[in-house]
């Protein structure tokens, strides 16, 4: 917890770089795209028909994340499917080792159970009492055939419940491993939230069942399948989590994150469908991407390049002073940066807690 008191405490230092320039912080929240390589064929996302001409190695983000010192407070290993690459679990190590964050987050279409199972086995125990939280966030957007028909393999919904009470197993012997569902709601699923979140408390139980309502991102390369639900598909969905039932138990980290999310989805209907930004975004000053290619983005929403990092030797805080797309960049979300961003939109909260009530 002692890092995230410190980041309400840099909130000053935040505001100063925003309005001014300086002092030149290191952003806090980092996306490690990992990989673009993707085994489900959603409909919400195109990345698995996008995927990258290069990639990182191993050894490549290893030296990303030495450089990165301690400055982050929360990492996520995303995709396309993180869990394809047989890496990952030195990673998180890596991660912890180097970075010591207090929170860990990675998604995963729950397509490989098994190799899933065995990464977590091998890393669980190296980092337990090292790390406050890591969570596993596995996606789940309809139930039963219509999750397979969304994510477009048949039989994913199946191999979410193996990953689940696999997850489940898991957590009696690692308390800081933490399961989440993941739900992206869009218009094929929007009118079916109270179905899916009812079966998500019954059937799973999880710590935290968290809801990204799909949009056109530039990471995803889906700006021609229009993902979004109606406006009144999302005032569905709101009604719809007035139903969700997740109690005070959990982790601090959880708790925190039941607080952003509740603001987070008032604050939601005004970003998607007004193409209002109610507070002032820290997208490329507290938060970056680093895509799978080394590319540095403001957020994956944007995908404005800041710069690439195989042109600064793989070590971020060179890059941080010394790409002058850093600056272009940061010069832009100053202007405007609306963005639906829920990784994103959490640092700006953290860092306008004033924005917390209302």
């Amino acid at each position: 917890m002692g890092k995230a008191l410190s980041l309400l405490l840099k909130g000053p230092a935040f505001w100063s770089y925003r309005l001014v320039g300086g002092p030149r912080l290191l952003p806090v929240n980092y996306t490690f795209s990992i990989t673009r390589r993707c085994n489900s064929r959603c409909k919400t996302c195109r990345i698995w028909d996008h995927p990258a001409d290069w990639e990182m190695s191993w050894d490549e983000w290893r030296r990303v994340i030495h450089s990165l010192g301690r400055a982050p407070i929360w990492i996520t290993l995303s995709g396309g499917e993180p869990f394809l690459v047989d890496w990952i679990d030195e990673a998180v190590l890596e991660i912890v080792e180097v970075n010591r964050p207090e929170l860990v987050v990675i998604p995963t279409n729950a397509l490989l159970p098994d190799v899933i199972e065995a990464r977590l086995k091998e890393v669980l125990p190296k980092i337990a009492g090292r790390l406050s939280q890591l969570t596993i966030n596995v996606s789940l957007d309809g139930i039963g055939k219509k999750h397979d028909e969304i994510r477009g393999i048949p039989g994913n919904f199946s191999r979410v419940e193996r990953t689940v009470e696999m997850l489940k197993r898991l957590k009696r012997h690692h308390s800081f491993l933490s399961l989440g569902i993941h739900t992206v709601v869009s218009r094929w699923n929007a009118q079916e939230l109270e179905d899916i979140i009812e079966f998500v408390g019954e059937r799973f139980s999880p710590d935290q069942h968290i809801f990204e309502v799909a949009e056109v991102r530039g990471e995803m390369n889906n700006d021609e399948d229009s993902p979004t639900p109606s406006r009144e598909g999302f005032r569905s969905f709101v009604k719809a989590l007035s139903r969700l039932q997740v109690g005070d138990s959990g982790s601090w980290i959880n708790k925190l994150i039941r607080l952003f999310r509740k603001r987070y989805y008032s604050l939601l209907e005004r970003v998607l469908y007004d193409g209002v930004q109610p507070f002032p975004s820290f997208a490329g000053f507290a938060s970056v991407q680093i895509n799978s290619n080394g590319d540095v983005w403001d957020c994956a929403v944007h995908t404005n390049v800041m710069g690439n990092l195989r042109d600064y030797d793989f070590d971020f805080r060179k890059f941080w002073r010394q790409s002058p797309g850093v600056r272009e960049v940061q010069s832009k979300v100053k202007q405007s940066h609306i963005c639906p961003l829920a990784n994103e939109m959490y640092i700006n909260l953290l860092l306008s807690p004033w924005r917390l009530v209302g």
